[in-house]
């Protein structure tokens, strides 16, 4: 995969990882940096994985091809938001 096909991703695993929180197929930047956040792999267990590190009601912002939607998550036009 080609950086720039995830670039979030790529860049929390490199450059930003201090800025970054999470582990396994899913990382965001620190909720005070900014809401930016991707993954590798399928949405339902990399959303379970971000789960950990995003507090209910706090949102993620993906650069996605297609929208999704997981449970425990709620699609807004910017992201998703963690349900309460």
């Amino acid at each position: 995969m080609h950086p720039l096909d995830n670039p979030i991703l790529h860049s929390l695993e490199s450059i930003h990882a201090p800025f970054a929180v999470g582990s396994g197929p899913a990382r965001r930047f620190l909720p005070e940096i900014g809401p930016l956040a991707g993954f590798r792999g399928e949405p339902g267990p990399a959303l379970a994985a971000l789960s950990l590190v995003t507090r209910p009601g706090d949102g993620c912002g993906f650069f996605l091809d297609e929208p999704i939607e997981a449970a425990g998550w709620t699609p807004t036009l910017s992201g998703l938001r963690r349900k309460f």
